[in-house]
Formats: structure tokens, sequence, C-alpha cells
């Protein structure tokens, strides 16, 4: 259906190249002018593997959310994690708490649409004017990874 909106993250092999060209760049003097994305950086609940994560960068209601339908997601389930973001040259430490419930995922990213933040920052494609529903998030697997800093 051309209305519906739809999982439209970049093929496996194009982030391969560009994550690491992304990384580099966030953690350089240019970081600072990549608003846009941010590292994200965690350990692995069962395994303790440190994990360098590009993601892209929102702000809703003063907090750092990432919308995401990684598997890495996981770690944050179950009453969330530590975490660290570098974004901008600076680093924001916090927990980071999975949220799953469609509703709630899907009305976060209908205000951050609001916002002015295009479905393409959500790795999803849809007419422009759309806003993201429940059934959309379900359909595209979704979630919302919040970060409380302090």
């Amino acid at each position: 259906m051309e209305d519906e909106i739809a999982d439209a993250q970049p093929p496996p092999a194009v982030l391969r190249v560009l994550n690491p060209v992304l990384k580099a760049a966030i953690r350089s003097p240019l970081g600072r002018r990549l608003g846009g994305f941010a590292i994200l950086t965690f350990s692995g609940r069962r395994s303790g593997r440190r994990y360098d994560v590009v993601v892209t960068w929102h702000e809703l209601d003063g907090r750092p959310v990432v919308v995401t339908p990684s598997s890495w997601r996981a770690n944050f389930a179950d009453g969330g994690a530590p975490v660290m973001l570098l974004h901008r040259g600076t680093r924001l430490h916090g927990t980071g708490e999975l949220v799953t419930d469609a509703p709630t995922v899907a009305d976060a990213v209908a205000r951050l649409q609001d916002a002015g933040e295009p479905l393409r920052a959500f790795g999803l494609a849809g007419p422009a004017d759309q806003l993201v529903t429940a059934a959309d998030v379900s359909r595209t697997g979704r979630a919302l990874v919040t970060i409380r800093t302090g």
C-alpha cells in the first residue's frame, strides 16, 4: 500500500561502511557539527561486551531518545542499563530504558514528527504528512530507548 509507513533502514552492507565513518566523525572535532547523530555506548547484559552504536539523535521532553528496530535494544529491558552518549563533543552518562508499548512509542514518534523530524530519521518511509501509529510501530518493529541522564 502506497500510503503505508514502511521500514526504510539502509541495507546492512551500507551500514557496515557508513557506521565506522560516522563513528570516526562523531569522535572528531567535526562531531560538534553532527547534531543529528550520537554514539551510544553500553555493555551487553549477558556478555558484558562493550557496544558503540551510531544512533540518530532525538530529544523529547528534554531527554535523549533513540527509536530503533535493532536487537541491541534488548540490553535496556527489565529496568534499564547504564549508558553513555557522545553527542556534539559532549559525553552524557545515564540509564537507558526500553519502551516497547506500541501506543507509547507511536506517541513519542508522532510528537517528534510534529517537532519537525522526518520519517527517515526513524528509518521509516511513507507520506511526509502522515503521523506514525501504533500499528506502524508494531509492523516495523520500532521501540524506544529513553535515556535518563544525571
